[in-house]
């Protein structure tokens, strides 16, 4: 579905050719509208390569479209230095119909874009950060056009500064104008201003503008601001109230200006989010279509096949980890189940259960967590298998030579699962005694650690098997005997 609603249809494929060569290829439909009137569709064929090179990408294609006309693009992505480059070059012949030209008046014959952005630092200054573009059109009919834009910003003692130069040339016109802004918050106000001025033709101040804001609990926030313009002598006054989290979200605006006119506005802004488990929609106050979403579903796992049979529990009230740092504001309900929603989309994002969540003390989650690629309007389901886990506890003696025992401390004991992978380690106290927390279900082999047995030459009852249950009983009297 496209922008004005009409519907095409795109089939495409890409093919790898070698380890750094991939092939594309492409066909699209789309309907055309000439004065109202229908028309036959317009049918394009596309063909194109891109090569992985170890310090550049170069991407290549060919759209031809049927009836006549092509559009050929050679693309370069590297890297100078510290700074980003990219380069496109667009070639069009013929009377090849393309929406990426749309917006500039008299037809886009050839056009050459540059992208550099990076950042340097000089001296002991703060770390300048510098966007620069480059854009020229050659036109069918009229006079070329150029455009420079540059962009910089650093951050100098809190405050964020930035300034944007921008060049353009039409013929033999040309002009060149900026903005300037800055912004920083003292205690919880935000205080913002920009300046707009113009340098050729004739320099001079555009306009002025300044804003303040203050959140407040809760989500609200309130803010006012003022703009003058030098151009036309307008000076407006602004202020506004808002609540942007929740279920909904609420901005309420006014303002003023000096040509007497007055403006009150009131949005309001509601989102819908679907469970696909439950089918439950649920409302936000910010936009939700061009996010991912998770529905994460939370159990006790009894065997421990990461799948949920019936009859096992679901937890309610867990919470998730995102990329090992914050945890996600939702909660499980009481079926086991949490809508993550505002993702990033086409960015892996790694889930996990927060173990600080669970009710259980003894439960652990069976696996470190999940990797998803969420995509825009997309709710992945995903399981969450959670285990009852054991406390196995014992004591370590050293038996003398007239078979008294008594409990020897700093004695390391070990834990080994079936491959031999020690997978928890302790210390025995002064009277011998040791306790493992949260032990996952299954046969383990408990032993004192091998070095230090041949360190001290020791020989007796140095390990044993134990078998964990995964109904989370204790295993106690899980003593080790050694003799020097």
């Amino acid at each position: 579905m496209a922008d004005d609603g009409s519907v095409r249809s795109v089939a495409q494929a890409d093919i790898g050719i070698g380890k750094k060569l991939t092939g594309k290829l492409g066909l699209v439909r789309r309907p055309r509208v000439v004065s109202g009137t229908p028309r036959d569709p317009l049918d394009y064929g596309q063909v194109g390569l891109l090569a992985y090179l170890d310090s550049m990408i170069i991407s290549s294609q060919l759209i031809a479209m049927r009836g006549g006309g092509a559009l050929g693009e050679l693309g370069l992505k590297t890297r100078l230095g510290g700074f980003a480059l990219d380069l496109l070059h667009t070639q069009r012949q013929g009377s090849f119909i393309n929406d990426q030209f749309a917006d500039v008046a008299g037809g886009v014959r050839q056009r050459d874009e540059l992208h550099l952005q990076g950042g340097v630092r000089l001296g002991g200054l703060p770390r300048l950060t510098l966007d620069l573009n480059a854009l020229r059109n050659v036109l069918d009919q009229g006079p070329s056009n150029v455009q420079l834009g540059l962009r910089t910003s650093l951050m100098l003692w809190g405050t964020a500064l930035s300034n944007s130069l921008r060049w353009q040339r039409t013929g033999e016109f040309s002009s060149t104008d900026g903005a300037l802004q800055f912004s920083r918050r003292v205690a919880d106000i935000g205080l913002n201003a920009q300046l707009n001025y113009r340098v050729h033709p004739g320099a001079s101040l555009q306009a002025v503008a300044i804003s303040a804001d203050r959140k407040l609990a809760d989500g609200y926030q309130v803010n006012a601001g003022l703009l003058r313009s030098m151009d036309s002598g307008l000076t407006l006054v602004s202020g506004g109230f808002s609540k942007n989290l929740g279920a909904f979200g609420l901005a309420l605006s006014a303002s003023y200006s000096s040509q007497r006119e007055l403006a009150l506005g009131l949005q309001l802004f509601v989102a819908l989010d679907r469970d696909p488990r439950s089918g439950k929609w649920l409302m936000e106050g910010q936009p939700l279509a061009g996010t991912g979403a998770v529905s994460a579903r939370a159990f006790v796992d009894r065997n421990m096949n990461g799948v949920r049979d019936p009859g096992e529990e679901f937890v309610p009230n867990a919470g998730f980890i995102l990329n090992g740092g914050g945890r996600h504001p939702r909660l499980t309900d009481a079926g086991g189940v949490a809508l993550l929603n505002r993702l990033t989309p086409g960015r892996y994002a790694d889930i996990a259960l927060d173990p600080a969540t669970l009710e259980d003390p003894q439960w652990k989650p069976l696996t470190p967590g999940v990797r998803v690629l969420p995509r825009p309007g997309r709710v992945e389901p995903l399981e969450f298998p959670v285990i009852t886990t054991s406390e196995v506890e014992g004591t370590v003696y050293l038996v003398d030579a007239g078979g008294r025992k008594r409990g020897i401390g700093d004695a390391r004991v070990e834990l080994v699962n079936g491959d031999g992978d020690v997978i928890a380690t302790t210390t025995s106290a002064g009277d011998g005694y040791y306790l493992f927390h949260q032990v996952t279900p299954g046969t383990l082999r408990l032993r004192i650690a091998p070095d230090q047995a041949a360190q001290l030459k020791l020989n007796g009852s140095l390990a044993r098997s134990v078998d964990v249950p995964a109904t989370g009983d204790f295993l106690s009297g899980q003593d080790l005997e050694f003799r020097l």
